[in-house]
Order: C-alpha cells, then sequence, then structure tokens
C-alpha cells in the first residue's frame, strides 16, 4: 500500500494523470529492463525478431543489457547520434526512423535520457516525445541521474523542454542520500504494467483489494525498498530536497569556474556532474595522467571516477553528496590544475 500509493504521488508531480503509478526495483537497469518488456509487449512485439529500440550514443549502458535479457541481437539497438551538448540530436532521430522503415525494423520504444552517465546531459524531451507520439512508438525517458530534479524542482531542467513519455525511471539513490537500492519505474498507466507481468500467483493467497507487487515487474519475491524512501522522504521534506538539489547545482558551477579551461576539456551539463581530460596531450599521454592522477586523489581522500568516453578515459566528478563543502572543491581544484 505504501509503495503503491507514494508511487502514484511522485507520478502525480510528473503530472501524470490518475491512471498513472509505478513499482519500487532493485537498481535503474531493472527498471529500465521492466520499461522495455511493457513496451515491447505494449507493441505486440513480444516474439518479432525485428523488435527493435532506439538509444543515443550517450545512453547508460544498461541498454545493452536490457537487449540481451530480451533476447535482441545487436543491431536491434538503433543507436542515434547526439549534439555538441550530448544531448540526442533530433535531426538523427528523425533521419534514423526514415531509415528503419526503410529496412523493415520494428522500432517498439525510443529512450531518452534526463542525466547522461559523462556530463549529466538532458535529451530534447519534448520534441522527443512530439515524434513517438506521430509515429505511436513508445517513449521511455532514463532519469537514472536527473529524474529528482524532475520530481523535486523543475527550475534546473528547462521545463518547456520536459516531456516524460510512457515510463521513466528515477533513482533517488543519486541525489538525496537514500540508501542503495532505491529505484522507481513510473508509467503513465498503470494497467501496463498489470497486463504486462501479470500472472495471478495460483499459489499465493492474498486479501482481494491487495495486488501482489511483485506482479508488477520482473521481480518477484523482493524487499522493502520502498520504507528506506519514504523514511529519507519525511526526514528531507520538500524544502530538504530542494536545498540539496541547488547545492549539487551550485558546487558543479564551482568547481567548473576553478578549473583551468586552458588544461582542461570539460564536459558539463545543467545537472551536478562534470568530466573533464588534459587539452594538450595525446590519448596515451592522458590515459596515463588519469590513471595516475586518479591513485593520487585516492590516497588524498578523494573518490573520482576515470569512466572512458570517445576512445579515451576521462575524469569525472558527481557532486551529489551534501557533505562536500566548497573548500574541498577548491583544493581538488588546485591539485588537478597544478598536476
Amino acid at each position: 500500500m505504501l509503495e503503491n500509493e507514494l508511487c502514484k504521488w511522485l507520478a502525480n508531480r510528473l503530472g501524470y494523470g490518475t491512471n498513472s503509478g509505478g513499482i519500487a526495483a532493485s537498481g535503474g537497469t531493472l527498471n529500465n529492463l521492466n520499461a522495455l518488456v511493457t513496451a515491447r509487449t505494449n507493441a505486440g512485439l513480444e516474439y518479432d525478431p525485428e523488435a527493435s529500440f532506439i538509444i543515443s550514443k550517450d545512453a547508460h549502458v544498461s541498454f545493452n543489457k536490457c537487449a540481451k535479457i530480451l533476447g535482441l541481437m545487436e543491431e536491434n539497438i538503433i543507436l542515434v547520434d547526439t549534439d555538441e551538448k550530448g544531448r540526442m540530436s533530433i535531426k538523427s532521430l528523425i533521419k534514423t526512423l526514415e531509415n528503419v522503415k526503410n529496412n523493415q525494423k520494428k522500432i517498439f520504444a525510443v529512450v531518452g535520457t534526463l542525466g547522461t552517465t559523462i556530463r549529466g546531459a538532458i535529451d530534447p524531451l519534448f520534441n522527443i516525445n512530439e515524434i513517438c507520439k506521430e509515429e505511436n512508438i513508445w517513449l521511455h525517458v532514463d532519469a537514472s541521474i536527473g529524474g529528482v530534479y524532475a520530481l523535486f524542482n523543475q527550475d534546473f531542467l528547462e521545463p518547456s523542454n520536459l516531456s516524460f513519455g510512457n515510463s521513466i525511471t528515477i533513482n533517488p539513490q543519486k541525489i538525496i542520500g537514500i540508501t542503495k537500492t532505491s529505484s522507481l519505474l513510473l508509467v503513465e498507466n498503470f494497467n501496463w504494467l498489470k497486463n504486462t507481468f501479470y500472472t495471478g500467483l495460483p499459489y499465493v493467497d492474498s486479501n482481494e483489494d491487495t495486488l501482489n507487487r511483485g506482479e508488477l515487474g520482473v521481480q518477484g519475491s523482493r524487499p522493502a525498498e520502498i520504507i528506506k524512501l519514504w523514511l529519507g522522504l519525511r526526514f528531507l521534506g520538500i524544502n530538504g530536497i530542494d536545498l540539496i538539489l541547488k547545492e549539487s547545482i551550485n558546487k558543479r558551477t564551482t568547481f567548473e569556474q576553478l578549473l583551468d579551461k586552458d588544461k582542461f576539456k570539460i564536459y558539463s551539463g545543467p545537472l551536478h556532474i562534470i568530466s573533464f581530460v588534459p587539452k594538450k596531450m595525446n590519448v596515451d599521454e592522458s590515459n596515463l595522467w588519469t590513471l595516475n592522477t586518479k591513485k593520487f586523489l585516492s590516497n588524498n581522500n578523494y573518490m573520482i571516477s576515470r569512466p572512458f568516453y570517445n576512445n579515451r578515459y576521462l575524469l569525472r566528478i558527481v557532486l551529489g553528496n551534501y557533505n562536500t563543502n566548497y573548500h574541498h572543491l577548491k583544493e581538488l581544484a588546485d591539485i588537478l590544475n597544478e598536476r
């Protein structure tokens, strides 16, 4: 009951109607899978070998896992180019859909991203959704990184460009300190989940007015993930969450200003993520620099990541921990600028 009510409340905050709802699961990968299974079922393509879905080149790697579980071949994952800011290119999407029709592929979903892994970019979701409506294609939004901003403070997200399609994955564990794991899949029509996953569970007896929520996704037996989220939301409140979100953006902006622009190529977007790499090094030199720098920082109590992007390693900082202070950012930037 708690999961049902909380998912409905959050779905309504996104602008979904009275028929909306959702489900909690252990991580964004599983909820992206739940969404794609639902989308393919809704399209009537459960057993069609030409069933395909579209993602941008900067989409999360979880969709490659999902494709394998869905039994889709690599060519059934259709990649769309991104623009100079890491967002899905509308021009490329339109051209891709035209090519797909000519090649007899059957698209059951387009995946937009609200917060890419490397730079926190946000795809032009409104335009993507308009295209999906025109083509009668399911839009799933992977908002594992940026979804909490959509729920609680859309001021950072250019609201005129936001549209959440048919389903959206949100991971509160990413930014507001909810203990892992905490992931939600919210859908515009709750019946889509029931129609996709419901089996009747003939060996389980339950109250007539209570739906076993293991019947709404891939997971059957599940931990009570929703209790952690409910407690976290109650503790922080809307104002507390708003403060965390504002501070995360301010910290990213501050850190970006402190980095030496002459030394680093910087990848950032509107959210709390920033990646960078030295400008005046070849690939081998910068790969070695990022490796040694990450080790040095780790030994000095700074934990950052080293993702692989565009055929080279970058350094990446996620400023979602509210225990990170501004003097930490200054010290970290000074270290990086001097190395």
